[in-house]
């Protein structure tokens, strides 16, 4: 399909920038890794086979340990391509090549967000530790989330390693049931950005999906469709950060000058990203997602 681009009659300085919430996970890439190869990563798994209780005559016995290795294949090689004519570029004062490529890591950043929660939100749900419900006020909200509190601490989570990835809807429900905070300067503020010590992180409704796909026709992300129609949306993650593997080993802009263009007088423009995010396999029970209940 042809580039849509409207020439500039008047030089405006620089583009309108896309709305944009930056990195939401950005939390998730703490854990140490090795590069199995070309396409996959490996973490090391520790583990303490055996315990053993002190004998006076035969002293210390050896107990067993075990390192093992997961090893996880990405599958996440993503890119966006766009040729740009020399000419357009030129009469619109070079914005056009400078609005792709920002406008491009926009895409990239809001589509690895999206895809790592939908990961994490699908392997939740696989493993049992999960809960439906309508959240119908602030107070309801509040009690579903302590709930989910007690699945991480029965999980041997800290509260303080977890992350509370929240709907903008459900943490505008429970602004409004939480007393109001007094910050240092004593202003009245309904914000809070921890809850019970685990960082708060809003995420827009459609970005909060149990998996994701994308779609045929325009490449994009979106949530993942269950019986034929239905998406199964979240209301809130809560993640403990220490069991989530979100490796990049490629985010590369790629600028192509018209001048070396051979077929016409076009700039390509790429952006190629090359992800994914695991959930390590005995942190399985460390996750908690409690979804919406389908309409």
């Amino acid at each position: 399909m042809a580039n849509t681009i409207a020439l500039a009659s008047n030089y405006l300085g620089k583009f309108e920038e896309k709305l944009t919430l930056g990195e939401l996970t950005k939390d998730l890439n703490k854990i140490k890794y090795s590069w199995a190869g070309g396409n996959s990563v490996k973490v090391a798994v520790p583990d303490i086979a055996s315990i053993g209780s002190y004998n006076r005559q035969a002293g210390y016995n050896a107990s067993n340990f075990n390192l093992s290795w997961q090893n996880m294949p990405l599958t996440q090689d993503r890119f966006i391509c766009v040729d740009i004519d020399e000419m357009d570029n030129d009469e619109t004062k070079e914005t056009a090549v400078a609005s792709c490529l920002a406008d491009s890591a926009i895409e990239a950043t809001e589509e690895m967000d999206m895809y790592r929660l939908g990961v994490i939100a699908n392997t939740a749900v696989a493993n049992g530790v999960n809960a439906t419900a309508t959240l119908a006020n602030g107070q309801a909200v509040i009690d579903a989330i302590c709930v989910g509190e007690a699945s991480q601490l029965n999980a041997k989570s800290r509260l303080s390693d977890c992350i509370l990835y929240i709907s903008a809807t459900c943490y505008m429900l429970a602004k409004g049931a939480m007393p109001v905070r007094f910050m240092s300067t004593t202003e009245r503020d309904y914000t809070f950005e921890t809850f019970d010590k685990m960082k708060v992180v809003i995420v827009p409704d459609s970005m909060l999906s149990v998996g994701t796909e994308y779609n045929g026709t325009t490449g994009k992300i979106e949530a993942k469709t269950y019986n034929s129609t239905k998406h199964q949306m979240v209301n809130f993650l809560i993640v403990d950060k220490r069991v989530v593997v979100a490796p990049v080993k490629l985010y590369d802009n790629k600028f192509i000058d018209y001048r070396a263009n051979q077929n016409s007088r076009a700039n390509r423009c790429i952006l190629n990203w090359y992800h994914d995010c695991f959930v390590l396999e005995r942190g399985y029970k460390a996750i908690y997602c409690h979804k919406k209940a389908e309409a």
